[in-house]
């Protein structure tokens, strides 16, 4: 294995370029940039891309061709940003919740202004015009004809016309520029356009066999309700409606409680167009009213009806978390148009939440390409905004079916970038709560009704993050198919030793469209989708939803989403409720999966590398989300634990995170009848069913336990009906999702107290000798 260059933690560093010259090209002999501003270096980073298989070269680039460009800078501070990502959900860190803006993270981070300016003037002395630069100071965008960049970097532009058909352009070398500013540049985007990303979205156009995948069908749940074509549509293919993914997942019991995504912006990255109407109609189908808006980013993706990636994206984004705002960014298919998506999301202050359902196997990428798309993701993590992409089709073999070695061993980017939350694929049998999982994989040709495999596997780029590597997690640490790298030693905050590199997926959910999903797309509905598109659309409506979320209002956390950290955070501090020892256990927050594997047969692989075990496995990741935890009965629960409150915990201030008891209004009662009293506190939750209180009364062996619903109208008011108990003084302590009981105090007495009788209580409780 070979890393580019240093790993996560050094990535102002740049990394290793993908060398190699275009055959039977040579490097333009022009002298680039002035002299004022040194001799001229080459920025190794952006130097002449691999050419995809078959591609002939047809000549150079006419010189008026108008091509746009960013010139990339380095990050003053690359330590410290890092610094600020690995504590914001570590409760122990003055970072602890410091989310940025943009324009913060551009002045604390990034160039100063006079190493902007001086970038700029070397441009302009060289020929080009800059234009506006982000507030995140991350890039320098230049408009200019082939012949002025050229001229400017010292190098010339050939074209090709590639397998498919499609004429594209490269940089026969690497860029150059002046020396006095070399160590502020990073490198250059937009000099080729070989390679297209490409989406993750699957379709059988055949219903499953009825014997071998059973009809679903739709119940009354909560939640948006299809109608009945869509509903007819899910049972004739065996697919899902968007109320029953919601049911399975639990994002249904989130209904209930009057969380649908209420205001959060959730952007959607598309380089297809798509009908208005399809949406329109989907909507009215589920009587729901989610705003959508397109946005056209560098020019656009033109009309028309796309493939049914963009409907899917849509469609099922506004079904789970209806009252989200959905804001398409519509891009042109080349990978420096890809990260303008990436940099505008950064510095676009609403969207919370971006779902990219395009990606391309990591070789696919140039060194540039990668680190600068990653560098922006940092960003966005920094300002606690959660990416959700899609870790590919074609199983542990992701160059499959590309314009690459189809028969090795690679993962998808941008879902292997540290701080992505990368989402795998499974299959679902019922959605029924907790009915088990499997992994997605339809290892059979296409024309005989094949449909992919989940992505999954390990990083040739990027080292494992500090948030990654849990020990606390089974299976992380796995030495069957874990695998290092001398180069990633002590990269990730001194813990990892072992050297090892980023793991993908993060996280599961349905991806097989055998049971998969139902969309209107062309003016019809049609089920039998799915592909890892489909599951990512699941965790951006559910990171939309934890944002949304009252756990996350009562407790003060602000945006939690799905942060990559705090999603590694909050299953390893709950470990043994994630994978329970025991198959009687109801799991929470994660459901493990534990079948199947991801080898893509049909690219010829078949090594069974990756199989689905228990905890993590590059098959499902930390398995699938439990959005909200459930009862020993399976019956959804607001106080047992749940992705989404757990999440919310994991980033709350740490004087909201658990209950206490300072009052109890009236302190006494009379002996042998229920009486319901007020408590005062802090820490409660004013969510039906979260909290509850305990007594635990009689002598030590003895020892009976009452627990009763909470009724809490504020975060620091909430009735409870105490039982009847015979003359006692008894303490009530408090419970909010899951959490320990509050400490035991003076204020949280209460005395039953005989009816003719004034003096104290006959009875003292064993259990409160250990009261403080």
């Amino acid at each position: 294995m070979r890393l580019f260059g240093k790993p996560i933690l050094a990535l102002s560093a740049g990394v290793i370029g993908l060398v190699g010259a275009l055959a039977g090209a040579a490097p333009s002999a022009a002298a680039p940039a002035a002299a004022s501003f040194g001799a001229p270096v080459a920025l190794t980073a952006s130097a002449a891309p691999r050419l995809p298989l078959g591609a002939t070269l047809l000549g150079t680039v006419a010189a008026q061709q108008t091509m746009h460009l960013d010139v990339t800078l380095n990050m003053r501070d690359q330590a410290g940003l890092e610094a600020l990502l690995n504590g914001l959900s570590n409760q122990n860190s003055p970072y602890f919740r410091d989310f940025l803006t943009s324009a913060q993270i551009g002045a604390m981070f990034g160039p100063t202004l006079g190493q902007l300016a001086e970038v700029e003037n070397a441009l302009r002395a060289a020929g080009l015009t800059p234009g506006q630069v982000e507030p995140n100071r991350l890039a320098i965008p230049v408009t200019a004809t082939a012949a002025q960049v050229e001229r400017a970097f010292g190098i010339r532009l050939l074209s090709y016309r590639l397998s498919g058909g499609r004429i594209a352009y490269a940089n026969a070398s690497a860029p150059h520029v002046g020396a006095v500013v070399a160590p502020l540049v990073s490198g250059v985007l937009g000099l080729d356009d070989l390679y297209q990303l490409q989406n993750m979205a699957e379709h059988v156009t055949a219903p499953a066999a009825p014997a071998a995948k059973p009809a679903a069908a739709v119940p009354a749940l909560e939640g948006p309700q299809p109608c009945l074509a869509a509903g007819d549509e899910a049972v004739k293919y065996g697919s899902y409606t968007a109320n029953q993914i919601a049911e399975h997942y639990g994002l249904a019991a989130l209904y209930t409680i009057g969380d649908l995504g209420q205001g959060v912006h959730v952007a959607v990255a598309e380089f297809e167009p798509n009908l208005a109407s399809d949406i329109s109609a989907y909507e009215a189908c589920y009587k729901i009213h989610t705003t959508v808006h397109w946005r056209s980013i560098d020019g656009g993706v033109g009309t028309g009806d796309g493939s049914g990636e963009a409907a899917l994206d849509i469609e099922q984004i506004a079904s789970l978390a209806p009252d989200s705002v959905i804001d398409v960014y519509q891009v042109p298919n080349t990978i420096s148009d890809f990260f303008d998506m990436f940099n505008t999301f950064v510095n676009t202050g609403d969207d919370k939440v971006l779902n990219v359902s395009w990606g391309l196997c990591e070789p696919d990428f140039s060194s540039t390409q990668i680190t600068e798309i990653s560098t922006a993701i940092q960003q966005a993590d920094a300002e606690g905004k959660t990416i959700v992409a899609a870790a590919g089709d074609t199983g542990s073999t992701d160059c499959y079916g590309g314009t690459t070695d189809a028969t090795t061993l690679a993962v998808d980017s941008p879902a292997s970038s540290p701080y992505v939350v990368a989402v795998g694929g499974t299959h679902i049998a019922s959605d029924a709560p907790l009915s088990p999982e499997t992994v997605f994989n339809e290892s059979i040709p296409v024309t005989e009704g094949g449909s992919g495999a989940a992505g999954g596997g390990l990083s040739t780029v990027w080292c494992m993050p500090s948030y990654q590597y849990q020990s606390t997690i089974p299976g992380l640490d796995n030495p069957t198919y874990s695998e290092s790298n001398s180069s990633c030693k002590g990269t990730t905050a001194g813990t990892n030793a072992k050297g090892l590199v980023r793991q993908v997926p993060d996280i599961s959910a349905d991806a097989d469209p055998y049971s998969g999903y139902v969309i209107y797309f062309d003016g019809a509905w049609e089920g039998g989708w799915g592909g890892t598109s489909a599951s990512t659309t699941v965790m951006a409506a559910i990171a939309a939803l934890i944002d949304a979320s009252p756990y996350c209002v009562d407790w003060k956390t602000g945006d939690a989403g799905l942060l990559p950290q705090t999603l590694y955070k909050t299953v390893a501090a709950q470990e043994a409720l994630a994978y329970p020892a025991s198959s009687s256990q109801v799991p929470a927050i994660i459901s493990d999966v534990t079948s199947g594997n991801n080898d893509y047969t049909i690219s010829g692989y078949t090594g069974g590398l990756y199989p689905a075990t228990r905890g993590y496995d590059m098959a499902s990741g930390l398995g699938v989300p439990l959005v909200m935890g459930f009862t020993s009965n399976l019956q959804a629960s607001a106080y047992w634990s749940g992705l989404a409150s757990m999440m919310c915990r994991t980033l709350a201030p740490a004087a909201n995170r658990y209950p206490k008891v300072t009052g109890v209004s009236p302190k006494t009662g009379t002996a042998g009848k229920s009486i319901t009293v007020t408590l005062h506190g802090s820490g409660f939750l004013a969510i039906p069913g979260a909290d509850i209180a305990k007594i635990v009364t009689g002598p030590l062996t003895h020892l009976k336990t009452y627990l009763m619903t909470a009724h809490c109208k504020s975060l620091t008011v909430c009735t409870v009906t105490l039982p009847a108990l015979s003359a006692r003084t008894v303490d009530i302590s408090m419970s909010v999702a899951a959490s320990q009981y509050s400490a035991y105090n003076k204020g949280d007495r209460f005395t039953y107290v005989n009816k003719k009788k004034t003096q104290a209580p006959s009875i003292v409780d064993a259990a409160r000798f250990t009261f403080t």
